[in-house]
């Protein structure tokens, strides 16, 4: 009789996948709730687009300045959220990359860092946004928190509150200038 787990001697090298240990990263479900104003903003840059997508439909002028108005307005969510977050997070300290951790659905195979900082003898944990290689477990990094709440805390190389700012810029002026140029 033969054994029905027996493959072909092409296929051997599937035996040893078998015994591979399973990925035991613990997943990440720290997704939050955007705020009422980031809902407002994110309305108002779908009605640009829809209002660009009709006068191209329509050949209309003011389609592209209405494109990149509203990619200026989905710019200044980020500035808003980066500027908001950084004033409400004053205090720093250095923390140490203690772990990692992946997404449950998008990039499975990226790990993210787990940084665990202390404030007032109590630790709190940051979990940083872009990945990491696991190589980096007990560096130090920067965490900003909240004085009143430290458990409200981000990683310092995680913040972009000067890329927002400079995106926001850029795209109003052009769309702006797009808007002068189309309605000349």
């Amino acid at each position: 009789m033969k054994n029905p787990k027996k493959k072909p001697a092409r296929w051997e090298f599937l035996d040893e996948l078998e015994g591979r240990p399973v990925d035991t990263t613990p997943v990440r479900s720290l997704y939050r709730r955007p705020h009422v104003w980031e809902w407002v903003l994110y309305g108002l840059t779908a009605l640009l687009w829809v209002a660009a997508l009709v006068l191209a439909i329509l050949e209309k002028y003011g389609a592209v300045s209405l494109l990149v108005i509203g990619l200026s307005v989905f710019c200044l969510r980020l500035t808003v959220f980066e500027g908001k977050r950084r004033k409400r997070c004053r205090g720093a300290t250095l923390g140490t990359v203690e772990s990692v951790t992946r997404r449950p659905r998008v990039r499975k195979s990226a790990r993210y860092p787990v940084i665990r900082f202390s404030v007032d003898g109590t630790d709190y944990p940051a979990y940083g946004v872009k990945p990491c290689h696991p190589s980096t477990l007990g560096n130090e990094v920067w965490v900003h928190y909240n004085e009143n709440a430290p458990a409200d805390c981000f990683v310092a190389s995680d913040a972009r509150f000067k890329s927002g700012l400079i995106m926001t810029l850029v795209t109003a002026v052009l769309g702006i200038v797009f808007l002068m140029l189309e309605l000349s």
